[in-house]
């Protein structure tokens, strides 16, 4: 069994428009008693220990209960400027693993207008400071959708990239996503892309 007491992280490689993505209409959770806490997960994160010009800060929403994260992504650039991007999210799990469900986050006068993409990632602990994210492969889970091995629906729609034609977005709702995520477990090559992020020390 695939233990973990931590979680992280987000995303923005997956987001990017220069690679091919697959989101969904809907959380996979709809009943928040299922969202998981984990105070472990709070503090700075990134893909070395020695990075200090890019790293995710994560911490919790007031009034949430702890089930919602803030996820913030914090570049400094060469001309010492700051750029940042803010997701929300939040943990669950499905049989011998975790998952997190991440979206962007929207300015309260624009977000009544906008569709929001939820992404999911699997996470596994390793060890105390350090944690592995693995992220869907569109083609793969396209192609088992196309084969009818998962049971769900999607959309595909241009993108302005010399490098993606399209991207996805997965229309089923929580009941059906939870189901076909659960399911799969059974495809490992669904999970082949992995990254590793460690606990950054204040």
């Amino acid at each position: 069994m695939k233990s973990i007491n931590l979680t992280l992280i987000i995303l923005v490689v997956l987001i990017m428009a220069s690679c091919t993505v697959v989101g969904t209409l809907y959380r996979v959770i709809s009943n928040r008693n299922e969202y998981i806490f984990k105070n472990e997960m709070i503090g700075k994160w990134a893909e070395s220990l020695d990075s200090s010009s890019y790293y995710f800060e994560i911490d919790t929403l007031p009034h949430e209960e702890g089930k919602i994260y803030s996820f913030r992504n914090v570049e400094t650039n060469i001309d010492s400027t700051i750029d940042t991007t803010s997701f929300l999210g939040y943990l669950f799990k499905l049989k011998d693993w975790y998952y997190l469900d991440c979206w962007y986050r929207m300015e309260e006068e624009i977000d009544d207008y906008l569709t929001v993409r939820h992404f999911i990632f699997r996470i596994n602990f390793i060890e105390t400071e350090k944690i592995e994210l693995m992220t869907l492969i569109p083609e793969e889970i396209i192609k088992l959708i196309d084969e009818k091995k998962l049971k769900l629906s999607y959309a595909r729609f241009p993108v302005r990239s010399k490098e993606v034609e399209y991207n996805y977005l997965i229309l089923d709702k929580p009941d059906k996503l939870k189901k076909a995520l659960a399911a799969s477990e059974a495809f490992p090559k669904l999970y082949e892309e992995k990254s590793i992020y460690y606990r950054l020390k204040d």
